[in-house]
């Protein structure tokens, strides 16, 4: 019995459509449909949640001696478009970068100073009329920030990367919004945007790490389990920004 029939075989003593089944996974029914024709083969990560989702052990659908084999259609694991694996980490790599590159390009263009400076001084500046977005490019934790959501695309970790990504503009606009403190300007503390932004930023990855534990497990966001995610990731932006206003 080929893998294409395992996984048509298993879908159907489960119940489960290829609808179904391709919502459960976080994938098309296009993906599930051309899985079991044999036009491409899921990855280690799809299998894993196929058998987590078909309440089957692994080695129903793949058995030990065929572990290591190539696809069905003699080519390296595949994404569930047709693409090998490594190419679609790259595209989305390449597309957070972008990204990245678009928002920073976007904050130089509407609050980049750009008096006394050439086109490239202007580019390479962190003086900014955002103090949040200036201080990031200062301290080129901006850079690092897109660093680390590049990396997770790498990885595979697209959730993680794209919650990352959200974080960087929703912290800078918080920042901004809630970071002055009059109050505390003749003690030096005249604006805690920093502080805002690090917290959204560290709940952004959090909530991204949760969120591809549940892509893994096969749970799709509109369940029970991906409201309470939804929810407890607001949650605890209220509570860390109820937080700053309080106790800072």
């Amino acid at each position: 019995m080929t893998l294409q029939e395992r996984i048509r075989d298993c879908r159907r003593r489960a119940g489960l459509s290829q609808e179904q089944l391709a919502e459960r996974l976080g994938v098309s029914r296009q993906a599930v449909a051309k899985w079991e024709a044999g036009r491409s083969a899921p990855s280690t990560e799809h299998l894993l949640k196929l058998a987590g989702v078909l309440q089957v052990e692994l080695t129903q659908l793949v058995p030990p001696e065929d572990f290591g084999e190539s696809a069905p259609d003699g080519t390296a694991s595949q994404a569930e478009d047709g693409r090998p694996e490594w190419r679609e980490r790259l595209r989305w790599a390449a597309l957070t970068a972008g990204a990245y590159l678009a928002l920073f390009l976007l904050g130089r263009l509407l609050w980049g100073r750009r008096e006394g400076y050439s086109l490239l001084g202007w580019l390479t500046s962190w003086q900014s009329d955002l103090y949040v977005f200036g201080w990031l490019l200062s301290s080129r934790l901006f850079w690092l920030a897109m660093g680390i959501s590049v990396l997770a695309a790498l990885a595979g970790r697209v959730r993680l990367a794209g919650a990352s990504l959200a974080a960087m503009p929703l912290g800078i606009f918080l920042g901004e919004l809630l970071g002055p403190f009059p109050e505390g300007a003749p003690l030096g503390h005249g604006h805690y945007g920093w502080l805002i932004w690090g917290g959204i930023s560290l709940i952004g990855l959090a909530s991204g790490g949760v969120l591809e534990g549940l892509h893994r497990r096969g749970i799709p966001l509109r369940s029970r389990a991906g409201r309470l995610w939804l929810l407890g990731t607001a949650g605890a932006a209220a509570v860390f920004l109820l937080a700053c206003r309080l106790l800072v």
